[in-house]
Order: C-alpha cells, then structure tokens, then sequence
C-alpha cells in the first residue's frame, strides 16, 4: 500500500476560527438558558435561582459577545431581549429572544431610572456595567445590583 497523496490546499481551513467558537457558545448559552427556564420549577424560591441565572448569564453573554442584552421583567413574566443594530433595512431596537418565563409567584421590580419605551427594565453593556435595581420575589427574597458591583440576592 503507498502513501497517501497530499493534495493542496487540504490543510487550508483546519480548525476553528474565533467566530464559529462565538458562534458555538451563543448556541450552547441559549440552549443552556433554556435548561434552566424550564428545570427545578419547584417552589417559588426557583424564581430567584432562575433570575439568578439568568442575570448571570446574560452579563457574560453582552461581555462575550460586545453587544447590549437586557432583561425584561414583568410581575408575571422575564423576557430575554437583545439590541440589534439597524441594517438598513430594519431599524436598530430590542428584540425579545425566545419565550418568556413564566414566574411561579408575583414579581416586583423597581428602579431609580425609568427605562426607555421598548427597552428592557435590565440592561448590560459590553463593558460589564449594568442597570441598578431590586427585584423583590413572592417569599420575601429579594436580589439587587448597583450596576457596577453584581447581583445581592438575599
């Protein structure tokens, strides 16, 4: 048996560029947001956990990825939502990613800086700030940020 001809150009395109790795996680983080919308809905102290989780992941995600995400948060829903930049064709704004979650117990939020019409009551930048708030859950928990120095749930 002889050896295998090397034709040219077969090494061109090995591996992986940093895009289609972006790509990959993005896909993976909603994927994994998904996960963690619809498992451990036992009690409505899961409220907290998925906020949490989600206040967390979509940090990383507008860090990662250089583009705002936000979240908006309703007394009975949160919705993921996502900037997109105008194209020419369709103007720039927030569009919601996916379905909402659907909380097990009323929601309170409130905030010292009333959002613009369309945004997300959370907003996080690509540098890592975010909105301050406070979120107040049905048991009595409750989860805050400054903007600046993360998320205090308690």
């Amino acid at each position: 048996m002889g050896d295998a001809v090397d034709q040219p150009g077969n090494h061109a395109r090995a591996g992986f560029s940093l895009i289609e790795l972006l790509v990959v996680i993005a896909i993976l983080a909603v994927l994994a947001l998904g996960v963690v919308f619809t498992v451990g809905r036992d009690s409505k102290s899961s409220d907290l956990e998925a906020f949490r989780s989600a206040f967390v992941l979509q940090r990383d995600l507008a860090i990662e990825g250089r583009e705002m995400r936000g979240l908006r948060i309703g007394p009975r829903v949160m919705q993921v939502m996502v900037w997109r930049p105008g194209d020419g064709q369709e103007p720039a704004g927030w569009q919601g990613a996916g379905d909402g979650l659907r909380w097990r117990g009323r929601v309170g939020f409130s905030t010292a800086q009333i959002p613009p019409m369309g945004a997300p009551e959370i907003v996080f930048l690509p540098d890592g700030q975010g909105s301050g708030f406070s979120v107040q859950f049905d048991d009595g928990a409750r989860c805050e940020s400054d903007g600046w120095t993360g998320l205090s749930c308690g």
